[in-house]
């Protein structure tokens, strides 16, 4: 764009601005810092602020539950294309995550005049629900479909934001795709650092794990490790935050095991509520899961560690390494290895130097590399590139 303009960019659809998943909120205020003009066509259709992760997952139960989140889809199309003509000009559309279907609407009403339409996919719908959480049968109809959907709108779209190079690398194969229809850009956290905790000699390290209890988070493996380490010295207390598909098998070994050093809040926190939660903890847990999937993404709990200033526990994946050093931002250890996690913990509870250490680490990677700001300039050059007359390098295909 001239100097005397900036990019404008409409950021388009039914997507979420929840806490579950911040990847929306990060980009749109990313690119308002780096000087892009946004404007928010937008009618949400997935928020529950007490079920900010796994509601937008649950197929709908019978023909009546179909024919109303048909309608409601309806609805929220209507309102979308209603702000749309009403809306000022623009020079690039991002349909914002989840939105493989709203792609369509919004390669629609970009036909004239013609502008790129950037897909914000953050990851594989088919992946998640039928490789990754199990929802639906591999070769079922509905798998099949959700897999279509996949490919089809990344091909309309002229350009697809994935969150690291290996879900490049998994998209370009899965769906016969060119990795230059892709760019990576991390999903980033609008966390705020918080003070580290201030513990009297004695007192226990203080462990938050913070999700929707999905297969690629492991918590069974968390679990198993809080079993290793229920006599251990210095003592070790647990907190687990969220609800999910397997938040009832984790409920029941807990008690089970009778951990009394586990904590389990089965909802939701927001806010400051959960702020709080990240400011009283002396590390924080990603992810450490066995799934395909898990090897492919940082979790949003990472980034918000990172961004917390707070001393990170997760699995050793490719994912990791694009973005963490053991030893320097993070501690990594093996997947699905409950004895593994149960050693890094107890190593970092007993030496609150290393927790220090790494919190200094997590924080500065995280201005260096994944805030809103930085996000917002790699964005900006990434469509700025895109919108060029001089190189129209992405040329997204009807469907």
């Amino acid at each position: 764009m001239t100097a005397a303009r900036p990019l404008r960019v409409c950021y388009f659809g039914t997507y979420s601005v929840g806490e579950g998943y911040p990847v929306n909120r990060v980009l749109i205020e990313g690119l308002r810092r780096a000087g892009v003009s946004v404007w928010e066509c937008r009618a949400g259709l997935w928020d529950d602020p007490a079920d900010p992760g796994s509601s937008k997952w649950q197929a709908p139960r019978g023909a009546l539950g179909r024919l109303g989140l048909a309608v409601r889809w309806a609805g929220a199309w209507g309102r979308l294309i209603a702000r749309w003509l009403i809306g000022p000009p623009t020079d690039v559309v991002i349909v914002g995550y989840l939105g493989q279907v709203d792609l369509l609407l919004a390669r629609a009403l970009t036909r004239w005049p013609r502008r790129p339409v950037v897909l914000n996919a953050l990851f594989s719908v088919y992946d998640t629900v039928v490789n990754d959480r199990r929802l639906l049968a591999p070769g079922s109809f509905l798998a099949r479909l959700v897999r279509r959907l996949d490919r089809w709108s990344c091909r309309a779209a002229d350009l697809v934001l994935l969150d690291t190079e290996a879900h490049i690398g998994y998209f370009s194969s899965e769906f016969g795709l060119p990795r230059d229809r892709f760019r990576r850009v991390f999903v980033g956290s609008d966390r705020a650092p918080a003070p580290p905790p201030r513990r009297a000699p004695g007192e226990p390290c203080r462990v938050l794990f913070v999700g929707t209890f999905i297969p690629l988070h492991g918590v069974d493996a968390i679990v198993a490790a809080a079993e290793r380490l229920r006599a251990a010295e210095p003592r070790i207390d647990l907190r687990l935050i969220g609800r999910g598909q397997g938040f009832a098998a984790a409920a029941r070994e807990i008690e089970r095991l009778g951990l009394s050093r586990v904590e389990l809040i089965g909802r939701w926190m927001g806010g400051s509520e959960l702020a709080d939660a990240f400011a009283d903890a002396d590390v924080c847990l990603g992810i450490f899961g066995a799934t395909a999937k898990a090897q492919r993404v940082i979790p949003s709990k990472v980034f918000d560690a990172l961004a917390a200033a707070r001393p990170v526990v997760t699995a050793d994946t490719p994912a990791a390494r694009e973005l963490l050093t053991h030893g320097v931002d993070a501690w990594l250890c093996p997947a699905d290895d409950p004895g593994a996690l149960a050693e890094a913990l107890l190593a970092l509870a007993r030496d609150p130097a290393l927790r220090a250490r790494l919190a200094a680490g997590a924080r500065r990677t995280f201005e260096t590399r994944c805030s809103p700001e930085v996000i917002g300039r790699e964005a900006r050059a990434i469509l700025e590139e895109l919108v060029s007359p001089r190189e129209p390098r992405f040329t997204g295909s009807a469907l």
